[in-house]
């Protein structure tokens, strides 16, 4: 059913503007790991091994950003308006008990609290004493206990997007908005996303690719070694698409 259908006419125009405040904060969460992902699975290691400043400081801004985006409207209880809050507040303007029950039993199917309650105490913990405030016991002498309470995975990191993302999706009752840049979500056959670009530069910059042609002399050699390491079915995975035969 349309939303409109099932909300109170007296709280339409606030649920509007509540949902796209939620809407915008988890679009920028989406995108930041959407980007973090392909910077993560990036083999910097073979084609920028000494020249990594720029994307360690990228690497840490969006991590820093996905933790704080979270918080702000995943976690935080006390200055933050939350999904929770938008959550609490539709069930109250549903037009009628029914809904109510029915809406109250679909929250309770996505397991929404299950996945964030596990991964919650990860990004309180990251966020109080690394990133929002800095203890500096913590940082330069910390127990193997602190550290593995400041331990969040990149997979922790998504599943809490992921749980963030459902909740929203039933908020907006089947009619949601996407929660990426369309340029992500979709993009033209016949044009790569923007960091998909960046990232063939780094490739086509390194001069492995076209070392082949370059250095005929010593490629057999390095080609050897790369085949013991499957590396070689990334180069020519690059090589293809760059329009330019296997080796």
């Amino acid at each position: 059913m349309p939303p409109k259908e099932l909300i109170l006419p007296s709280w339409w125009n606030s649920y509007e503007e509540n949902l796209n405040v939620i809407w915008r904060q988890l679009e920028r969460l989406n995108s930041s790991i959407f980007v973090l992902e392909k910077i993560l699975t990036f083999r910097f290691d073979l084609f920028t091994p000494f020249d990594q400043n720029f994307w360690i400081l990228v690497e840490g801004a969006l991590f820093e950003t996905c933790v704080m985006t979270i918080w702000r409207i995943g976690v935080d209880e006390k200055d933050s308006f939350t999904i929770r809050q938008l959550k609490s507040s539709i069930s109250r303007n549903l037009k009628n008990e029914n809904y109510k029950i029915e809406f109250k039993k679909l929250v309770k199917e996505i397991q929404f609290e299950e996945t964030v309650s596990r991964i919650k105490p990860f990004i309180r913990e990251i966020r109080h004493n690394y990133i929002a405030h800095f203890n500096l016991q913590k940082h330069v002498n910390p127990t193997s206990a602190e550290i593995k309470e400041r331990t969040l995975l990149f997979s922790e990191l998504k599943s809490f997007r992921n749980a963030l993302n459902k909740m929203f999706e039933l908020l907006c009752f089947g009619h949601i908005s996407g929660v990426l840049p369309i340029d992500y979500q979709c993009p033209p056959k016949s044009k790569s996303t923007d960091i998909d670009q960046l990232l063939d530069s780094v490739v086509q910059n390194s001069g492995i690719i076209n070392l082949p042609e370059k250095d005929p002399a010593i490629w057999p050699m390095l080609r050897e070694k790369w085949v013991k390491e499957n590396i070689i079915g990334i180069i020519n995975g690059y090589r293809i698409k760059f329009g330019l035969p296997e080796v």
